[in-house]
């Protein structure tokens, strides 16, 4: 997952003839040399143009390019020259040794937005046969769109970037701007923190540990993604749960039937160990609805085998039967009127404990205001803050007592901890009505319908005693088909009701596995893993803060946030009490540890690191020279660090003492005159 810089072209075409400068690098230490104010930084910024990375300076779609590369330069003779035309070319190699060519407009007829990509090298080599493919930059979609470069980039440098979210809740890929902060340092604004370059206008939450994860491989996010997918899993069961119980109420409450022992939340086990049951709403008690579909089967079957008698034969049956329905349809009445009294009632009571708890809210509410302002210092000379009612002027105590009571008002926190209380009260007493209704509603509709049956049998009966006795008796063959009717209502209900208790069992299933995934998370955000790679991190960087010659705090009493993966000095955070020096040295202490920490990690890390001007804040030589010494390791290792800087040459050279380092040292200014036969 490594790549490098090979070779960097700067192409201007002006109104007195062809600038530019090419520059070459190789593995390991390359260190550019310039005099301030020759265009040194053009190098770097140019390199981040190349690559459409220029989001990690700006947000706005601007060139980031000195004036010498589109406006204007000065050539050898002093004189100012128009820019015409101008490109940035660069050359890419990635850790299977596959190689590009990259070229960007900076001013011309061509598009900045488009980058044109060459197979292989056409600078240094010749590239005759090399295919070339036109992509877009700084672009809705470049980092997703089949030709989007960054998207084109990202598969060149063999990365796998994740999906990560955003403060809006949505989801974006890890931009690679997120990622080469961590990897290029401008001048202009990169050395002014650890991943200062790290571009927010993305929106997406945390991107500093989101880049620092990925970096080091760490297996914290994709943690962290699960345990959220875990979370938005267990949050779809839940309502999936409560979609099929409130179904499955909904089925029973239309047949007159409760559920007893269901679970209101998902369980692991199922059928649960407390035993469900099935109650039928009869007048005066539930009935076990089992029970009551044995009994309609049993009735059934008795007249299955008896025979249909004639009207004449069940005459006298009929006329008792009629005296017996007609007392019971007066007690169904006065059944019905007893119920729905008593559930007018019940539903005035709960209208009138839904006003308390509104009245409670705002009282709640207005407290809590008030303990916040009061808390914040308020000194606002409200009727309330004084003490005395702001309509009539009456005395008035943060207190529910009454106003006249000899009692001590209590404070205004205990005053919201009483509300408090009365609120889940009258919650308590809400729920208990509501179910109080329901039940009275279920033994209504079962009244009801027992009602039409009686009145059924009634009509039936009149009829067979006014026909002909000699004929089958109406009100038995009415009776039979009732019972058969109600059989089958009743068996219908209990195999939906076993239906959506099944499906249940299937979410119990989904539950178990999902709390088993869960389970198998590691503890925290970290895996052991991660703890021994940000352990590496860690040494990595406090060694090198010694060898910097860190004077403002104890390099040995830092360490590395398992929160935020930023240093930390004896568990603070560390924003404070640091030199300007030690600033700079904190950064490159970071970076090149992400680096160092690369090659024994299962990172994702570039294996490249770019420094524009490190000796900021005028740092010490031993201080430079340590850090000359510490990367020049990179060869051993297959990566590449650039440094450019404006350092005088026979200094540096005395630093690169011993050092492996390929040095170029550019004179005057960074576009030199190029001839026409170049």
């Amino acid at each position: 997952m490594t790549f490098q810089l090979r070779t960097l072209r700067l192409s201007v075409v002006t109104d007195a003839g062809r600038y530019g400068r090419t520059i070459q690098f190789v593995s390991g230490l390359n260190v550019i040399r310039a005099e301030n104010s020759t265009g040194k930084s053009t190098c770097v910024q140019s390199v981040i143009y190349a690559l459409g990375l220029e989001a990690m300076l700006t947000a706005r779609h601007t060139i980031p390019l000195k004036h010498a590369m589109h406006e204007y330069l000065i050539g050898p003779d002093g004189e100012q020259h128009n820019v015409l035309e101008s490109d940035v070319w660069l050359e890419l190699e990635n850790g299977s040794g596959e190689q590009l060519t990259v070229r960007r407009t900076v001013k011309g007829e061509r598009n900045s937005h488009l980058i044109t990509v060459w197979s292989s090298f056409v600078l240094s080599t010749a590239g005759a046969g090399a295919t070339s493919r036109d992509y877009f930059v700084r672009q809705s979609g470049s980092a997703t769109r089949s030709r989007g470069f960054h998207r084109f980039l990202v598969e060149f440098l063999e990365w796998e970037l994740p999906d990560v979210t955003k403060y809006d809740g949505t989801t974006c890929p890890l931009y690679v701007e997120n990622l080469f902060a961590a990897v290029i340092v401008e001048q202009t604004r990169g050395w002014s923190g650890i991943q200062a370059a790290m571009p927010l206008h993305f929106q997406i939450r945390n991107a500093r540990q989101r880049a620092i994860e990925f970096l080091l491989g760490l297996e914290a996010y994709e943690v962290l993604r699960r345990r959220q997918q875990i979370q938005a899993d267990k949050t779809g069961l839940r309502r999936r749960w409560s979609e099929r119980v409130e179904t499955i109420q909904a089925i029973a409450l239309s047949a007159q039937t409760t559920v007893q022992g269901l679970p209101m939340q998902p369980v692991t086990i199922w059928p649960p160990e407390a035993a469900m049951q099935f109650f039928r709403q009869a007048e005066h008690a539930p009935r076990p609805l089992s029970e009551f579909i044995h009994e309609l089967e049993s009735e059934l079957d008795s007249a299955a085998a008896t025979p249909i008698p004639t009207g004449a034969e069940s005459a006298g049956e009929l006329e008792a039967g009629l005296a017996a329905h007609s007392e019971r349809l007066s007690e169904i009445g006065l059944a019905v009127t007893e119920f729905e009294s008593e559930l007018a009632q019940n539903r005035l009571d709960q209208r009138a404990v839904e006003r308390r708890l509104a009245a409670l809210d705002e009282d709640l509410a207005h407290h809590r205001d008030l303990s916040r302002l009061r808390q914040m210092g308020s000194v606002e000379d409200l009727a309330i803050a004084r003490g005395r009612c702001p309509a009539c002027e009456q005395p008035l105590a943060d207190t529910l007592m009454p106003q006249a009571s000899s009692f001590q008002p209590i404070e205004l926190d205990d005053t919201i901890q009483l509300i408090r209380e009365e609120h889940r009260t009258f919650g308590a007493m809400r729920e208990q009505l509501g179910g109080r209704s329901v039940v009275l509603a279920q033994r209504l509709s079962a009244l009801g319908q027992e009602s039409a049956r009686v009145m059924t049998e009634i009509r039936a009966a009149r009829a067979t005693l006014a026909s002909d006795g000699r004929q089958p008796s109406e009100a038995a063959i009415t009776h039979r088909v009732e019972i058969r009717a109600e059989l089958t209502r009743v068996s219908a209900t209990r195999q939906r009701l076993d239906a959506h208790l099944f499906a249940l069992g299937d979410l119990a299933a989904e539950w178990r596995a999902t709390l088993a995934r869960e389970a198998s998370l590691p503890d925290g955000a970290l895996s052991e893993t991660d703890r021994e790679t940000l352990s590496q991190f860690a040494e990595s960087f406090r060694s090198q803060l010694a060898e910097y010659g860190l004077k403002s705090l104890d390099p040995a009493s830092f360490a590395i946030s398992y929160e935020t993966y930023h240093p930390t000095y004896d568990q603070f955070d560390l924003s404070f009490d640091l030199s300007a020096s030690d600033a700079i040295r904190m950064v490159w202490a970071y970076l090149v540890a992400l680096l160092e920490v690369a090659r024994s990690a299962c990172g994702n890390h570039p294996g490249l690191l770019l420094f524009d001007e490190p000796q900021q804040q005028k740092i010490k030589d031993v201080s430079f020279r340590e850090l000359l010494r510490r990367v020049a390791s990179a060869a051993d290792h297959g990566q590449q660090v650039i440094l450019v800087t404006s350092e005088r040459e026979e200094r540096l050279r005395e630093m690169l003492d011993g050092v492996p380092a390929h040095l170029q040292s550019m004179e005057g200014w960074l576009l030199q005159p190029v001839p026409d036969d170049a």
